[in-house]
């Protein structure tokens, strides 16, 4: 609520600041992957595999270093 005051968002509008705020993360955290022409992967399942999905694409890509890929999932949470 202090946040929703300081920024000067109602509580009613909460739902559409959220996903403008989403969006601009997510653009924001993608461009170097864009940038570096780097997949950005959706994983399904928040059970995937993070470690060995980037396992895998770096050595199909013969990545040795730096941005392998930025793996995007909807992670469960207790809110």
């Amino acid at each position: 609520m202090t946040y929703l005051s300081h920024v000067g968002v109602l509580l009613k509008d909460f739902g559409g600041h959220a996903r403008l705020l989403t969006e601009q993360l997510k653009d924001a955290s993608s461009s170097p992957a864009r940038r570096l022409e780097r997949p950005v992967c959706y994983l399904a399942s928040a059970a995937s595999n993070k470690k060995e999905t980037a396992r895998r694409i770096a050595e199909a890509d013969q990545i040795k270093r730096g941005l392998i890929c930025i793996l995007t999932a909807v992670e469960p949470c207790l809110s």
